[in-house]
């Protein structure tokens, strides 16, 4: 009786219709929700129940991967999401395949997998146009921009984030800048070149993420349009500004849920604690940032989140060091990386995974400590 519990439980009573994905965007409870979808499988995560349909069965596939993903099991992720996309395909079903293709291209990146990631987020855009649905045209659109900004493609990351906003436009003229998910990727784009334009677009995003919160939008909408202010007021040099709204962020990721997430506004506060120019610096409070990002990403394999780490630990030393300030010589009971040792593990990382987008910052640590330029 699975397909009658799927329509007659989860979806009006447990997921309140289906429209608010009331367990996960309204409070956060990924594994929660992930305790109830395991019903729906003969054997996890690969198997969907026979008594679903053909499309519930590629559904639930994506429900599991996106949900594991959530909770910061990317390697079990990826067997029901790749599972979504081929069964979605042979389906002919290109809304479900555009979906599927771009949580697959999300997890690749997150996993460190940047060209599979880029490829993933073009299959995404291609399936999203064979569906001819605006909503999923704009959101692959944004998805494939994101790998490509990752990969070092900054031009042809923003060609793609300027399809993904005409579409927008388009769509939903009440509406006429990306926001959500789609509105951070494209901040995070803009951020270092119009701060100002970016604390516009982020402010307008905030409004629509609390005015929608629980009809398509969630916690995690709210959390990261404040990480995206957060960091623009850092920019700016307005401190105060940043860290209550990077406070803000991780408060609000942590309460989403979201673990893949959390590290992005950890990092911002810990760049921010790291920054002398920031008259509260704090270097205990950014190591304390840092140790729980490296917790988070590395039995979890979040291979870009690594190597951001490893980055701005190397500036958290050198911050130190030109402060006269000892470093730690361990860390839990190991033997503490010196700044060095960050560096070029940095770079390994940047050379396995394609992360790109990180060299220049790379450089300039080599360029400062007279290492060899990668």
């Amino acid at each position: 009786m699975h397909q009658q519990a799927l329509e007659e439980v989860y979806y009006p009573r447990i997921q309140r219709d289906g429209i608010t994905n009331f367990l996960s965007s309204k409070l956060g409870a990924f594994s929660d929700d992930l305790a109830v979808v395991t019903h729906f499988f003969t054997a996890p995560w690969h198997t969907p129940a026979a008594g679903l349909g053909e499309n519930e069965q590629a559904g639930v596939l994506n429900w599991a991967g996106f949900r594991l993903r959530a909770m910061g099991r990317l390697r079990e992720a990826l067997q029901p999401m790749q599972a979504n996309v081929d069964m979605s395909v042979q389906q002919e079903n290109w809304i479900e395949a555009a979906l599927g293709a771009s949580n697959l291209s999300e997890l690749q990146l997150d996993l460190g997998n940047v060209a599979a990631a880029v490829a993933s987020g073009q299959q995404s855009v291609s399936y999203a146009d064979q569906s001819e649905d605006g909503f999923q045209r704009m959101g692959k659109r944004s998805t494939h921009a994101d790998a490509l900004h990752q990969a070092g493609e900054k031009a042809q990351a923003l060609e793609r984030f300027i399809e993904a906003e005409q579409i927008q436009q388009e769509q939903q003229p009440e509406n006429p800048r990306l926001y959500s998910l789609a509105g951070f990727r494209y901040c995070n784009l803009l951020l270092k070149q119009d701060t100002i334009a970016v604390l516009e677009r982020a402010e307008y995003a905030l409004a629509l993420s609390e005015k929608y919160l629980g009809k398509g939008l969630g916690l995690h909408d709210i959390a990261l349009d404040k990480l995206t202010l957060g960091r623009a007021h850092y920019l700016q040099g307005d401190f105060p500004q940043a860290i209550d709204r990077l406070d803000q962020a991780v408060t609000g990721l942590r309460q989403a849920g979201t673990r893949h997430h959390l590290p992005r506004g950890l990092l911002a506060r810990a760049a921010l604690n790291c920054d002398t120019h920031n008259p509260n610096h704090d270097f205990t409070h950014a190591r304390q940032d840092l140790q729980e990002v490296y917790d988070i990403a590395e039995p979890s394999s979040m291979r870009l989140h690594l190597t951001d780490y490893h980055l701005e630990m190397a500036r958290l030393l050198l911050a130190e060091r030109e402060g006269g300030v000892k470093s730690p010589e361990e860390v839990d009971g190991r033997k503490a990386l010196t700044l060095d040792e960050h560096v070029a593990e940095a770079a390994r990382l940047i050379d396995a995974t394609g992360y790109n987008r990180r060299l220049p910052e790379l450089q300039e640590l080599q360029r400062q400590l007279d290492l060899p330029v990668s």
